[in-house]
């Protein structure tokens, strides 16, 4: 018997214009035959929201979400319309919806001896404590905030949202705070605190990682940045049935962007999932993960993100997404001593970037768990909030300052800003620093991107920028040194003014420099450079000189280059050679730098080392001898 197979070959433009999918589809639809899956419908340029909205409802579809920054529908799709929307050529990519659950720290042992004062309060307070902070004072001395909210700084001026698993709205210790706007992503209403259909306690976290913002209990809790206007997001659904889905993290940015905010914190980690499909770590890279992306594109419309990098650790890349964006502020979370937590997570990222950005602490944090009710907490989730409440206090002071400027402030006051590392990032920001000098101490001359000095006296400038005058005067300390750790600085001076021109010579070869900025109010910020004095150069007389001085002249800057400069108390030329003619030099001096005279006679201020003395160079005709514009250095 015979048997004919038939071989259809499609265009290849007409397969390549279907969508891409995800592998775990066409094996689940292969499985179950009736069922419902939740997915992103990521559309082509070309092609219409609406239109793919419209589509999928008339196959059956729910849609959830439209995201315009990702161009992209999540919708609830039965087997049997997702077979359909497979084949839609209107479509780029299908994936799942990614559904996530919060990994909790593992447990930190500790000894807490404050005095509670309610039942299962463990942030009481003991002699000694500051009367308004008590025991939530620990933040504000390990992130240095004090010398920002002493003078009044609380973030007024800057909207904050918060994205979580709901808030306590009602709760006492946030009377007086500002609510500009309030969403259920979940049920979709205007309400974020507990509802009947919720489970008891879900909005714990939210109102736990909000009053580290905002929280007032006397003596024992007091919110960085209370004057903040705040953007409440309700995303996450902690009932046992469903999980916190990406989408509702998608819309909450949106949402948060149609409103106006500078700032968004989110403690949400999302990294397990519950419905067959997963990141996998290669594709924790900053580019593939939905709420990875979404993040990256609120940045890049001025909205800082600051993101929880999860608790995952101590393993190495065990991030969640979207910490892995290479815009967002991947916070992890260390002790009071400044001990990375065991459990925080790790990076780096797939592709090799450093993560996390930062530390801030998260292990026996105080925060609000109950009506006038305070108790320690770990985790990166109250790390975070930390941390991006303190940007808002920046953000106060210097409100043209966008993600990336503040990022950068950060780093240049953090404690492992000399070597970051997958463990800590740059690790914990000087945040009073960082307000003080937003934009570090930048260094503009000389710099190694300039090449070779084009003079043995530079000139070393720089600049802070605009200080606060609550700061002022700013006193500067340069150091010049042969060698990078400045033990034994050639130059080692203090002044007031962002330039300074060293009349002393430098020798040939490389040289290290560095400033260091001192606020009035105490705040430091630094900058180092290396850069090369060259062995060579050419440069015009300033003065008519005869062609036998200029040829003088000459000759000792070469012997001064063959044998070193060296200071003595009297100058003289270092070489005997034999007159050339004038023609060999006509009107150049080959000393690294333009020789200034005084009138018609000139010193040539280098030295022969030893003890044979010889007579300087100089003009002849002279009435008298100019005292050298400068001394060799050592």
């Amino acid at each position: 018997m015979r048997r004919f197979i038939w071989l259809v070959f499609l265009p290849a433009g007409l397969a390549a214009q279907r969508p891409a999918v995800s592998p775990v589809l066409p094996r689940l639809l292969a499985r179950v035959q009736d069922t419902t899956v939740s997915v992103w419908l990521f559309a082509r340029p070309s092609a219409s929201l609406e239109a793919i909205s419209e589509r999928a409802t008339a196959a059956g579809a729910r849609v959830r979400v439209r995201s315009r920054w990702l161009h992209a529908v999540s919708a609830d799709v039965p087997a049997t319309a997702l077979r359909q929307l497979l084949q839609d050529r209107d479509l780029r990519r299908i994936q799942p919806l990614g559904r996530f659950k919060l990994r909790h720290p593992s447990p930190v042992s500790r000894s807490i001896t404050a005095p509670a004062l309610l039942p299962g309060d463990t942030c009481g307070f003991t002699p000694g404590d500051n009367p308004v902070l008590g025991p939530s004072e620990m933040p504000y001395r390990q992130l240095h905030l004090r010398p920002l909210t002493d003078q009044g700084i609380n973030g007024t001026g800057v909207r904050i949202g918060i994205f979580d698993t709901g808030f306590d709205t009602a709760n006492p210790a946030f009377s007086g705070i500002t609510i500009t706007a309030q969403h259920d992503f979940v049920f979709n209403d205007a309400v974020v605190r507990n509802e009947p259909a919720d489970v008891p306690g879900a909005q714990s976290h939210g109102t736990s990682t909000w009053s580290l913002f905002a929280g007032e209990v006397a003596g024992r809790l007091h919110g960085i940045s209370r004057g903040a206007s705040f953007l409440l997001a309700k995303t996450e659904d902690v009932r046992s049935e469903t999980r916190v889905e990406e989408d509702n993290y998608v819309a909450a940015l949106e949402w948060a962007d149609s409103i106006g905010v500078d700032i968004v914190s989110s403690s949400l980690g999302y990294l397990s999932f519950d419905n067959g499909f997963s990141y996998t770590p290669s594709q924790l890279n900053g580019d593939v993960a939905v709420t990875t992306v979404a993040a990256d594109m609120a940045a890049q419309r001025g909205i800082l993100v600051v993101t929880a990098a999860g608790n995952g650790g101590p393993f190495p890349r065990t991030l969640s997404t979207p910490a892995d964006a290479d815009s967002v502020l991947s916070i992890g979370a260390e002790d009071s001593l400044g001990t990375i937590a065991v459990f925080s997570s790790r990076g780096p990222t797939a592709d090799g970037r450093i993560k996390p950005d930062f530390t801030a602490p998260g292990v026996a944090v105080c925060v609000l768990t109950g009506i006038d009710h305070v108790g320690r907490e770990d985790g990166t989730s109250f790390a975070t909030p930390l941390l991006a409440a303190s940007a808002a206090l920046v953000k106060q002071m210097h409100p043209s300052l966008l993600p990336m400027d503040l990022r950068a402030a950060f780093r240049s006051t953090a404690t492992k800003r000399a070597a970051p590392d997958t463990i800590y990032g740059w690790g914990r920001p000087d945040v009073a620093a960082a307000a003080v000098f937003p934009g570090g101490v930048t260094a503009t001359a000389p710099l190694p991107s300039a090449g070779p000095l084009t003079s043995i006296t530079p000139t070393f400038a720089w600049s802070v920028g605009t200080v606060p005058a609550t700061a002022t005067p700013v006193r500067y300390r340069l150091r010049v040194s042969r060698d990078s750790t400045l033990v034994a600085p050639i130059v080692d001076t203090v002044l007031t003014t962002e330039t300074v021109a060293v009349r002393r010579a430098l020798k040939t070869g490389s040289a290290f420099w560095r400033v260091d900025a001192t606020a009035a109010s105490g705040e430091t910020g630094d900058r180092r450079h290396r850069f090369h004095v060259p062995r060579s150069h050419r440069y015009d007389l300033r003065s008519p000189a005869a062609p036998r001085a200029q040829y003088r002249v000459s000759l000792a800057a070469r012997g001064a280059r063959r044998n070193g400069y060296q200071h003595r108390p009297k100058p003289g030329v270092v070489s005997r050679r034999r007159s050339r003619h004038a023609d060999v030099h006509p009107a150049i001096s080959e000393f690294p730098e333009p020789l200034p005279g005084r009138g018609p006679g000139l010193h040539v201020p280098v030295v022969r080392p030893g003890n044979r003395w010889k007579r300087p160079a100089r003009y002849p005709g002279s009435a008298r001898q100019s005292r050298p514009p400068f001394r060799p250095w050592p």
